[in-house]
């Protein structure tokens, strides 16, 4: 087991005070990922859901100071300064597998046990005075920039109203996803992948989110673990409507009448003719027929 190192008094630090609850869990969470996976604090973008975070907070984070930017996603800054690299991760598991292999072939001699204990010993000495540096260069870190901060003080810089427009609405988009891939994940059971992701972000560029959310629970509720039974319940209420828990309608689809007056107005061009209406009107009963049977064939309607 690999442990991520923070010093007490992080908390408090100048480029944290100021972060939110959320923006703090993800740093947190990426020291942990960084020091599991042995990355030297490199954090791909894949791994951003996974960590409980969103790009809105990557921004604030980089924004901070505490992560940098790559061609690849994020690095924790400065984490080599106060964790230890891969290489010595690596090359401390090789020493101690070496030691148990060296201590099974003594045969339970005496003088090569006492020997495994003085190694052990030893190294254990070398990672406590290696630990008590980095706490001391830590320390010393943590006071020049502070100092830094406190006389100079980083000026914010400015962003487009369009890009930041844009990204805020790129964010709001990835956290209702996140929210309907696990609200997926209690209602069906199954894990989430990055196609069913993207087809809820499709989803709600035409309807809204409380609408995935409900054709998730409905899909659930059916036994139903199919992106396809979710598309066609949501296709039913596009194409009959659906009431809301209020009782009012919610982007409910115009019905035709007799008369081919919603076809003059959404399907025929202005200057058709009575056969054409009729022509119009027909094609439009006949596909709304073969979806309804579509529907009944997947068990969504009767």
């Amino acid at each position: 087991m690999v442990w991520a190192r923070l010093d007490e008094n992080f908390p408090d630090h100048p480029k944290v005070i100021g972060l939110s609850d959320c923006t703090f869990r993800l740093f947190v969470a990426s020291l942990c990922y960084a020091s599991r996976t042995l990355s030297d604090g490199a954090i791909p973008k894949a791994a951003l859901a996974r960590l409980g975070g969103s790009s809105r907070a990557a921004v604030q984070l980089v924004e901070a100071g505490l992560w940098e930017e790559t061609a690849t996603g994020y690095e924790v800054h400065d984490f080599l300064l106060y964790n230890p690299s891969r290489e010595e991760v690596l090359g401390s598991r090789a020493a101690r597998s070496e030691a148990r292999a060296l201590a099974g072939k003594a045969g339970g001699s005496e003088a090569k046990r006492r020997a495994g204990i003085a190694s052990g010993v030893a190294r254990r000495t070398a990672n406590e005075q290696q630990t008590n540096s980095k706490r001391t260069a830590n320390a010393e870190h943590f006071a020049v920039q502070r100092e830094q901060q406190t006389n100079n003080p980083v000026p914010s810089r400015p962003v487009p109203l369009e890009a930041a427009a844009a990204r805020e609405v790129a964010d709001e988009t990835e956290e209702a996803v996140g929210r309907l891939c696990r609200e997926w994940e209690r209602a069906t059971g199954t894990t989430v992948t990055a196609m069913l992701g993207e087809t809820f972000a499709t989803w709600l560029n035409t309807v809204s989110e409380e609408w995935v959310a409900d054709a998730i629970r409905e899909t659930g509720a059916a036994g139903a673990k199919s992106t396809k039974y979710l598309k066609a319940i949501l296709e039913r209420w596009q194409l009959d409507g659906r009431d809301t828990d209020r009782g009012a309608p919610a982007k409910r689809a115009p019905e035709p009448v007799k008369d081919g007056s919603w076809l003059k107005q959404h399907v025929v061009p202005p200057r058709a003719t009575p056969e054409e209406l009729a022509r119009g009107e027909a094609e439009y009963e006949a596909n709304r027929e073969a979806r309804k049977a579509e529907m009944a064939a997947l068990g969504v309607i009767e």
